[in-house]
């Protein structure tokens, strides 16, 4: 996996703070020069700051390494980071993690995320919408939807007398939830 030679260890940033500063000065590296600053897009100094000591200085004053800085400040310094198991971390917290339940992790095939949902779900949500949205509308237009609702659901091929039975049985059902809601 790695073509070169180990240069340090670390687990902390401390210790990666302290790793770069020891290959740079064994690079012969001036941190806060122009040639440094103009190979990493970094600006003039900036370099010095992220790599400086961190002894007694509050979170506020320092600059660290972060997204945007850390490619070029590997590429400079010419190193990769690698990650490797610590059997030692390992022995002493695997006793303490708890294993994550397997049914709320989202299994994905490609960038795309699937979620089944069942016909009597979406039948119920439809059902809640309808009624959440008759609720704050006229009743001249709920009554209007409600027709429109009616028709289509009984206008195919059933007689004139059984439509119109029906018609007038869902705007009766309807005006009585309607009647019955205290909004």
């Amino acid at each position: 996996m790695t073509t070169g030679a180990i240069f340090a260890t670390f687990s902390d940033y401390q210790g990666f703070i302290a790793a770069c500063r020891a290959r740079a000065a064994e690079l012969k590296i001036a941190l806060g020069s122009e040639n440094a600053a103009d190979i990493t897009s970094l600006p003039v100094g900036y370099l010095a700051k992220l790599l400086a000591p961190h002894r007694g200085k509050t979170p506020a004053q320092l600059r660290q390494v972060g997204l945007i800085s850390l490619g070029p400040v590997l590429g400079l310094l010419g190193v990769r980071l690698a990650m490797i198991e610590d059997p030692t971390a390992l022995r002493r917290f695997s006793a303490r993690i708890k294993p994550r339940n397997e049914a709320y992790v989202r299994h994905t095939r490609g960038d795309t995320v699937h979620v089944e949902v069942d016909l009597a779900t979406l039948r119920k949500n439809g059902a809640d919408g309808g009624r959440k949205s008759r609720m704050s509308m006229s009743i001249a237009k709920s009554r209007k939807l409600a027709r429109k609702a009616a028709h289509a659901r009984y206008a195919g091929g059933k007689s004139a007398k059984r439509s119109e039975q029906a018609r007038h049985a869902a705007l009766c059902r309807w005006a009585r939830t309607r009647d019955a809601d205290p909004t």
